[in-house]
């Protein structure tokens, strides 16, 4: 097999790949019998630092912030991030959903789909929203989300800017790429030239555009409360000048999606309302204990001035202003939910 030349503990060293691959199961123990020896080097799973000396090879890992076991998927410390995700354990690995989130050192979940949909989803929104005399559901979005996906997976940086494989020319010229078409039932390989965008968000404008103008069914569809996905995927079938895929299986993915693009963004305003009840939870009890306080230092003064009172009452005027503006995300989360729903009863899922 073909060597390889690393550095570790600060010395080059030559080592066979047949030697030095590992598979790992999900939450970074080592496969038996689906590894080499990897003690010539001292970094594993996801990169990070192994510490074989107790546990033995590639069972305890150092993240940075805390020392991880790859066998049991925990961490053995308390996240010290913990505050911000009350409704899990603190010794968990990216929130006991490794296949879509990272752990990049131990301070937290990242990744995966909610950077996806803060991103993306922001960029979904815009464009739809922008469609002219339109006063859908916000959340029609989804469709193009769920087509971006189905083009481009969770990339957060499509080939080109280009979210829905454009082809032809985008603002920044034409980039050459690989890819495939359904001839007859059958997938062919081959390259084509797909449009080049400035921006992901210059790439969604071109996109909207272009439905506006080769698939005017699919388009009215963004618009229209009275459409749903199927009207959409039709339309992007029955196009001006052909369809838009010709993967046998396009309109069933992008339907298929669309459902679990609407349990993403449940789950999200799930946990967003939690943690903001939390936060509001431990704000009003702070608050509360702080206005005792202040009770306190105002009858043990008979005359003169403490000015223990007067950081306290800032401390309480900070906390006030606070819960004021937890009440308002909260219900802030709660519209959106509300308009989450509506749109899931209007496509009848």
């Amino acid at each position: 097999g073909a060597n390889w030349k690393i550095f570790t503990s600060g010395k080059e060293k030559t080592v066979s790949t047949s030697n030095f691959c590992i598979d790992y199961y999900t939450g970074g123990m080592i496969m038996p019998g689906r590894n080499g020896s990897a003690n010539s080097y001292d970094y594993g799973f996801n990169g990070m630092y192994k510490d074989d000396e107790i546990k033995g090879e590639g069972n305890s890992y150092d993240f940075g912030a805390r020392m991880y076991d790859s066998r049991v998927m925990r961490f053995l410390s308390i996240d010290p991030k913990a505050s911000a995700y009350p409704w899990q354990s603190p010794y968990v690995f990216a929130a006991n959903n490794p296949i879509s989130l990272i752990d990049e050192n131990g301070l937290g979940p990242k990744g995966g789909r909610e950077d996806f949909y803060k991103k993306m989803g922001k960029a979904a929104l815009k464009s739809v929203n922008s469609i002219d005399n339109s006063n859908a559901n916000k959340y029609k979005a989804i469709y193009i989300l769920a087509q971006y996906r189905t083009e481009n997976s969770f990339n957060l940086s499509p080939p080109g800017n280009n979210p829905f494989n454009i082809k032809g020319a985008g603002d920044k010229g034409t980039v050459k790429l690989k890819t495939h078409e359904f001839v007859n039932g059958k997938r062919v390989n081959k390259t084509a030239g797909f449009a080049s965008y400035s921006s992901v968000e210059e790439g969604f404008t071109a996109y909207i555009d272009l439905l506006s103008e080769n698939f005017n069914d699919a388009y009215n569809a963004l618009g229209d409360d009275s459409k749903n996905v199927d009207d959409f995927t039709k339309g992007l079938r029955n196009g001006r000048l052909g369809t838009y895929a010709t993967d046998p299986n396009y309109e069933k993915t992008i339907r298929s999606m669309t459902q679990g693009i609407i349990k993403d963004f449940e789950n999200m305003f799930s946990d967003d309302l939690n943690a903001a009840k939390e936060r509001l939870r431990e704000a009003k009890d702070e608050y509360s204990q702080i206005t005792d306080e202040i009770g306190s230092i105002e009858r043990s003064i008979i005359g003169g001035i403490d000015l223990r009172g007067f950081d306290k009452v800032f401390k309480a005027m900070l906390l006030r202003d606070e819960i004021k503006d937890l009440a308002k995300e909260i219900e802030g989360i709660k519209n959106e939910q509300e308009m989450l729903q509506e749109f899931k009863e209007n496509e009848g899922l």
